[in-house]
């Protein structure tokens, strides 16, 4: 972002700071490296992380899928979402802990299929942006309910279960960071294509300008020699009628 410019790579930027800071709480990295013993603390900063996530996350995919330009039917119930989670990091410390994860995942429940939606909805198959942005929610999505069938018992327990998250987590910011890649390149030859509309524009129209210009210098050039030729002419007329006047004094 700091390179760049781009809004996209703030937007994305932020939502994986979250995001990696709700999977150290997940882990217990922060309460043994950070703040040991403070579960309070982590607790906070878990639900506040993952509702600053959510916020973030839904942000981000607004913007980089341009949903208000495109249209989308659900996008108010989108942003209300991302709103109410961001209302919710700041009402963590009066919420407590259980009303607080249950609200943290009616909102993620109802922001990833609202996601999953307008990701479907403005889907095309030559939009490669496009493409490695769904997949980075595809497998997100696939490594939560993976880890939903290890903690439920249908699948297995063992190391890929385990960590399906943190590894979905890990290839989403892959596949989104190549989407970003895509996107900036694509608007930087839309934006060199219409630069080049431009230029062939501006070229036509010096071009035309030089032809009026032209049309014009022999139109002027016509009447200074006509202007000429008028002149030459009276200037005959009057010698003509000199000589005649002369010729008639002397015939007198």
């Amino acid at each position: 972002f700091t390179v760049l410019r781009h809004r996209l790579y703030l937007e994305f930027a932020l939502f994986m700071v979250a995001l990696i800071l709700f999977h150290c709480q997940l882990r217990g990295i922060s309460l043994r490296f950070f703040w040991p013993g403070q579960i309070q603390l982590n607790a906070s900063v878990w639900l506040g992380s993952g509702l600053l996530s959510i916020f973030c996350g839904v942000l981000f995919a607004d913007h980089f899928l341009q949903l208000e330009q495109r249209g989308f039917p659900l996008l108010k119930l989108l942003r209300l979402t991302r709103w109410l989670a961001l209302l919710a990091v700041f009402m963590v410390p009066w919420l407590g802990t259980e009303l607080g994860v249950y609200g943290l995942v009616l909102l993620t429940l109802t922001a990833t299929l609202m996601l999953m939606i307008s990701v479907f909805y403005h889907y095309q198959t030559n939009n490669r942006p496009v493409q490695l942005f769904a997949m980075g929610w595809v497998v997100l999505v696939a490594g939560v309910l993976i880890l939903a069938g290890n903690r439920t018992g249908l699948l297995p327990v063992n190391l890929l279960t385990e960590h399906a998250v943190s590894v979905a987590t890990l290839a989403q910011f892959m596949l989104f960071s190549m989407a970003l890649s895509h996107r900036v390149n694509h608007e930087k030859a839309l934006s060199l294509q219409r630069g080049a509309q431009r230029l062939a524009a501006l070229q036509e129209e010096c071009a035309l300008q030089s032809q009026q210009l032209r049309a014009a210098e022999m139109q002027r050039n016509a009447d200074t020699m006509a202007l000429q030729l008028q002149t030459a002419t009276n200037e005959r007329l009057a010698r003509e009628i000199d000589d005649s006047g002369a010729a008639l004094e002397q015939a007198s």
